[in-house]
């Protein structure tokens, strides 16, 4: 019997610095930072993975957590804080010789932005694997970056026992196991930058996801624009939810998708699911740091009840 609905796997740099720009700057520009003196120096809680699994346990999903963090990972208070989340932390690795990374981005007023990451002991991750029957405790599991020997070996071991597997994010810069993460992957999640390198690497088109991979389903946000839901055989549009009051979309691609595959696990048609991903990333917009306003199923229903006029 399997013990968690989600398995998420992942490790880049679990910490954030976010620096507000008075606009993007050209070559060699000096610009400045309007964020407050106290955000300056603020570190927020981050890593695609681990905003996932914060935000499906969230949503009532039972969830567990595979990642590599460093020795400064408990002091910073990020396990205290994944524990209170529910989120389970048995896939935790930690390398006691090594810091956790570092994330440093910048972005102005219309989105546009930047990132430095200094991955710390993410950077070794070729050397570990997740526990052994991890994977085979979950119904679900999800990789993010960094798309290494570490993530594909966890979809190796997640297709064998029979789960549901999805690939979040920039899964182009995988090199040369790029074919392996597509050929276990059921369900994509992507940007729509990161989904024209992919068609451009894989020298093909949508389709060849379909018919070479065996993809199910496809993810695409846009942003603004909202997110579209593609099939081999229909695409469908998914506005997004307007909130008025965006103070920082850091982490809103991960709540997407950590949002909609908690609606997938519950049983919504997908579609629904991208729906009930767009209500969670509005509330992950309304405040600094991609884990500060994560709300709970009873509240983003009402949201998207408000939003969408349905009940779930």
């Amino acid at each position: 019997m399997k013990k968690f609905q989600l398995l998420s796997v992942g490790s880049w740099a679990p910490f954030d610095h976010l620096f507000k720009m008075s606009h993007y700057p050209q070559e060699g520009e000096t610009i400045t930072i309007e964020t407050s003196g106290s955000g300056v120096s603020q570190v927020y809680f981050g890593d695609c993975s681990i905003n996932l699994a914060y935000v499906a346990a969230a949503l009532g999903t039972a969830t567990s957590l595979a990642t590599i963090v460093g020795h400064d990972f408990d002091t910073f208070g990020y396990r205290a804080h994944l524990e209170q989340g529910g989120v389970d932390l048995s896939g935790l690795t930690v390398k006691p010789d090594l810091p956790s990374g570092h994330n440093y981005l910048y972005f102005d007023d219309q989105g546009k932005g930047f990132c430095f990451s200094y991955l710390g002991a993410a950077e070794h991750q070729e050397e570990e694997r997740i526990p052994d029957g991890l994977a085979a405790k979950a119904e679900h599991v999800v990789v993010s970056e960094k798309f290494s020997s570490y993530t594909l070996d966890a979809l190796r071991e997640a297709r064998a026992a029979g789960a549901r597997t999805y690939v979040n994010g920039m899964v182009e810069t995988a090199g040369n196991l790029l074919d392996d993460f597509l050929s276990l992957t059921d369900v994509m999640f992507i940007n729509e930058s990161e989904y024209g390198r992919l068609i451009a690497k894989i020298g093909g088109n949508e389709l060849t996801l379909f018919e070479k991979y065996g993809l199910e389903l496809i993810f695409m946000t846009m942003g603004m624009r909202g997110c579209k839901v593609i099939r081999a055989d229909k695409t469908e549009i998914v506005p997004v939810v307007w909130r008025e009051h965006v103070v920082d979309t850091t982490g809103a691609g991960d709540s997407f998708a950590g949002g909609a595959i908690a609606a997938l696990i519950k049983g919504c048609k997908p579609r629904i699911a991208a729906q009930v991903g767009a209500t969670v990333s509005s509330f992950i917009i309304e405040a600094w740091g991609c884990q500060s306003n994560v709300p709970d199923w009873g509240r983003m229903r009402v949201r998207y009840r408000e939003y969408f006029g349905d009940e779930l």
